[in-house]
């Protein structure tokens, strides 16, 4: 597993003995599920679909959002702790929608990271689903120390990215606007294909913003 295991016993000192034990079993053993998961093919225990071989890969991604969906629960009663910061940093990562939005949902009620906020803008650029396009936005937004990085990925992705994520950012842009950024993003309307969608939803996006 590529992300750290630490101890949990001091996070979860203010606890019951028998709760803190319970909690660093069902840890662990989200850990190793996970570990296990993302390390079948090179042990071929990979789940498969043996009538259609190409749903392999999103059973895969099914049974690790599982894992990651019991670490949300965990959280809800536990509170956050390292553990699940990194683990939600980790599986954002990985190129499967499904898990990409169990970490994102993990993620989303932690403490703002700056590490979690960069992480999401290295893998921005990469997405393709609308939906996850707007959970992303809604978590750069509790990140202004990042705001012109922000814009810098934000501008790549409305001028050459995948026509599905362009799209969804204009649509959804405006968790990110305020005072400070609106001309830098009028600027960024003129540069876009007059007629295409992405530039008609972004339009949509500002005028609402100014009159709000």
């Amino acid at each position: 597993m590529k992300y750290m295991i630490v101890n949990v016993v001091t996070i979860l000192l203010m606890f019951s003995p028998q709760v803190v034990a319970k909690t660093e079993v069902a840890i662990d053993d989200i850990l190793q599920e996970l570990s296990a998961l993302e390390s079948c093919e090179s042990t071929s225990s990979c789940p498969q679909d043996l009538n259609n071989p190409r749903n392999s890969f999103y059973l895969l991604g099914e049974k690790i959002s599982q894992q990651i969906n019991r670490a949300i629960e965990l959280q809800k009663n536990i509170g956050e702790h390292a553990e699940f910061v990194e683990l939600g940093q980790f599986w954002y990562q990985y190129p499967n929608q499904l898990v990409q939005q169990a970490a994102l949902s993990l993620l989303s009620p932690q403490t703002a990271k700056m590490s979690t906020g960069k992480v999401i803008l290295r893998q921005f650029g990469n997405l393709r689903d609308a939906s996850l396009v707007k959970m992303s936005l809604d978590e750069l937004a509790r990140y202004p120390e990042l705001e012109q990085e922000t814009f810098e990925v934000i501008s790549g992705v409305l001028t050459s990215g995948s026509f599905s994520a362009a799209k969804a950012v204009a649509k959804n842009i405006s968790v990110l606007l305020n005072e400070d950024n609106i001309a830098s993003y009028q600027s960024l309307l003129t540069q876009l294909p007059p007629k295409s969608a992405k530039a008609r939803f972004l339009s949509q996006s500002l005028n609402n913003y100014k009159i709000r």
